[in-house]
């Protein structure tokens, strides 16, 4: 019941306010009677969200666009942290895979391969790995959220909807920005971004970042902590601009983390196997583990892009490519106790190759259109992961190694178009039209005599044709209205942790039916909002299959969802921003047979049956959420400045499993810093607190035969920050 009231309180009030948190300019441009007090006025916020720049209020779509700035003053500092500030959206973790869950809608599966059915790119680069979606925040320009499915027009894997992270392009003014940070836990941060132009025509950006703690998760048998994380990276960027054509933009990087948290695995409330085999053993508490294995969680990336438009006066045509690499190693002990009983010693690697040409409408009138193509050539694999162990009395001889290799080739073509039927009603419509082949090779052989146990080679093509269709009916200059329909699909994949799963999983889709609203009916004010309905069929999942000690994907359910999102944004003064946003899902399974679910033993430990799971809740998709967020800033006369941010988030319970067994109970996170800047606005002092509530908070909850497996994201940090901006 509080949760329903708290939700019906947060539509009353509002939501999330994209623009009000960017720098406001010197001068607005304001009307009488839509003026505050003392002038204050939200600023339009341009997006890309059908592929050319518009305002976001112009845009017939559900999202949520967030400046660098605002993410800052959330505490929002990673790409999981993103939870806190864009309604219906889940971002978690599973083993090495990190997910986003949008409305409901999001991947479990956590294979190579098996990517995530919400698209994520950055700078219009699309990035398929799971074990690379999380990262530090470093040069961000925005981040849209856009809800729903966007195959037509992003189309791999826009499922549920899709993140689009865009950073900081070169600037030809000088400039220099260096951050540092610390915090609980001996977390030490240093950012750095610098940039200047080179010619006339020629700018570089270059930008680092050092990340490091002691690791907030203690080993009880080891004596130590378990989770240390480090991670670096720095990129560069290149902008060549001969003429007011041509744009030439070259991006790359490279990047390293090693964050073990979701590697540290614990029994929930002791539940595992290990208690009945050895008597006596440890049983960990929250932020706790007693593990014997070292928890690795290791990423190596490198990438490169260029992106180049040419203005051919009619039409722009626009052109990305790129190249990705990611290695990744890690260690999880699958018994969560101090004895060699289960892991795995997994090294993996994803290589990919992606080119998009694009031509963009570029010319005055009542159609507006966009078409193009998109390559896409993905490997990926294992080198190899090591199952261990045979012997259950813990004397830990490895039992088989398995060398997979998988391939992914797709080629789609699209076009979408806007065409103003009059002043008020324009039409919305658009098609994607993708073919895809996916192979699956794969040789397991004994970890002890190198002998082969399988092998075997796996190929399977797919198509698709992804239509969306909109109206849009502008009630004046300040509103409008639409309703759209959208489909979208994820193709299927081959279960690359497995010699025993020969086939694939077939194609999951979506219609998705929306009617929202988008409008600003005062210069300080905004309300968007919207109501939608999804059909959501063959459903892709993966759960343990406890005869073959492996994951087992299978397309297993149909579901519908339904559900309605507010988000209000408001400036009453020009000191004082504020955001609000309420949302309610109903997200459950019409059709579930042959579930694979978990019981627990009485010894420790699960049972695994087989049932039907119709009507129960679809997994990490809470009923309710609610956000309350405020920015206040004072200038003095000497120029000095002071200013104090604060993010209120609360989600409802959700659950991990399909019968709704383990669930992450209903919680509320509290963020907050206030600052101080020196006279001249270059240097700038930071006090700063993120789960201020100190909430317990799963980070992942996965159940098995074996154990009721944990980890949980961190508790209450704190700390200080200087940044200074030459």
């Amino acid at each position: 019941m509080i949760d329903h009231i708290a939700f019906v309180g947060a539509l009353m009030t509002g939501a999330t306010v994209p623009a009000a948190a960017q720098d406001q300019p010197d001068t607005v441009e304001i009307s009488s009677e839509r003026a505050s007090p003392d002038g204050a006025g939200l600023e339009d916020i341009v997006v890309t969200a059908q592929r050319r720049e518009e305002r976001l209020q112009d845009v017939p779509i559900a999202m949520t666009a967030l400046s660098g700035d605002a993410l800052e003053q959330s505490g929002i500092t990673n790409t999981q942290q993103l939870t806190q500030a864009i309604p219906n959206l889940v971002m978690t973790s599973a083993g090495s895979s990190y997910q986003a869950v949008i409305r409901g809608v999001g991947t479990r599966g956590v294979t190579q391969g098996d990517e995530s059915n919400v698209a994520l790119y950055v700078d219009g680069v699309y990035q398929p790995d799971q074990t690379a979606a999380n990262f530090e925040f470093l040069g961000i320009q925005r981040v849209e959220v856009l809800r729903g499915p966007q195959g037509t027009l992003f189309g791999r894997n826009a499922t549920g909807g899709l993140i689009n992270i865009v950073t900081l392009d070169p600037s030809f003014t000088p400039s220099l920005d260096a951050e540092l940070s610390y915090g609980r836990f001996d977390e030490v941060v240093g950012k750095m971004r610098a940039t200047t132009g080179l010619t006339d025509s020629l700018a570089i950006d270059l930008r680092g970042l050092y990340r490091s703690d002691r690791g907030y998760v203690y080993n009880i048998f080891r004596k130590r902590w378990e989770n240390p994380r480090d991670a670096r990276a720095i990129r560069g960027k290149l902008l060549f601009e001969p003429n007011d054509s041509v744009r030439l933009l070259v991006s790359g990087g490279y990047s390293y983390s090693n964050d073990p948290t979701s590697m540290a695995n614990s029994p929930l409330d002791g539940n595992f196997s290990a208690r009945a085999q050895f008597p006596g053993i440890l049983i960990p508490g929250e932020y706790q583990v007693a593990v014997n294995e070292d928890t690795v969680n290791k990423k190596r990336i490198l990438d490169a892009s260029i992106q180049a438009s040419f203005d051919m006066g009619p039409a722009q045509l626009n052109s990305v490519t790129s190249y990705q690499r990611s290695r990744s190693h890690y260690v999880n002990d699958n018994d969560g106790s101090q004895i060699r009983i289960s892991y795995l010693d997994l090294d993996s690697e994803v290589e990919t190759f992606t080119q998009e040409l694009r031509l963009n409408s570029n010319h005055e009138g009542p159609l507006q259109w966009v078409g193009g193509l998109f390559a896409f050539h993905s490997t990926s694999g294992y080198r190899p992961i090591v199952f261990c162990c045979t012997a259950p009395d813990g004397t830990g001889t490895p039992r088989a190694a398995l060398r997979t290799e998988g391939l992914a080739e797709s080629i789609a073509f699209f076009a979408d178009g806007t065409y103003e039927l009059t002043e008020k009603l324009s039409l919305i419509g658009g098609v994607r039209i993708s073919f895809e082949r996916r192979r699956h090779d794969f040789l397991q052989t004994s970890a002890v005599s190198g002998m082969v146990q399988a092998s075997g080679r796996l190929q399977k093509d797919f198509d698709d044709i992804s239509p969306r269709a909109s109206l849009r009916y502008k009630i004046n200059d300040e509103s409008m209205i639409f309703f759209t329909y959208s489909r979208g699909f994820k193709s299927g994949v081959y279960n690359a942790s497995s010699v025993t799963q020969s086939s694939p999983v077939d194609p999951e889709t979506i219609d998705a039916f929306e009617f929202g609203l988008k409008s600003d009916p005062l210069q300080w004010l905004r309300l968007n909002a919207s109501v939608f309905y999804y059909k959501y069929k063959d459903i892709q999942l993966s759960a343990r299959d406890s005869r073959a000690n492996s994951v087992l994907l299978l397309n297993a359910a149909d579901s519908t969802i339904k559900g309605a999102e507010a988000e209000l944004a408001l400036q009453p003064t020009r000191n004082l921003d504020l955001r609000m946003s309420g949302t309610y899902l109903d997200a459950k399974y019409d059709r579930f047979p042959g579930a694979v679910v978990n019981n627990p033993l009485p010894q420790g430990g699960n049972s695994q049956t087989i049932v039907d799971l119709r009507g129960t809740h679809m997994i990490r998709a809470p009923r309710t959420t609610f956000t309350l967020g405020a920015d206040y800033h004072r200038q003095f006369g000497d120029g000095s400045e002071v200013g104090a941010s604060g993010n209120i988030y609360h989600t409802a319970k959700y659950y991990w499993d399909f019968n709704n067994r383990l669930t992450v109970p209903a919680y509320t996170m509290v963020n907050a810093s206030i600052y101080y800047e020196l006279p001249g606005g270059n240097t700038r002092f930071t006090i700063w607190g993120r789960n201020l509530a100190n909430a317990v908070v799963p980070q992942q909850l996965l159940p098995s035969t074996t154990m009721d497996n944990v980890t949980y994201e961190p508790p209450r940090t704190y700390g200080v920050s200087i940044r200074q901006q030459f």
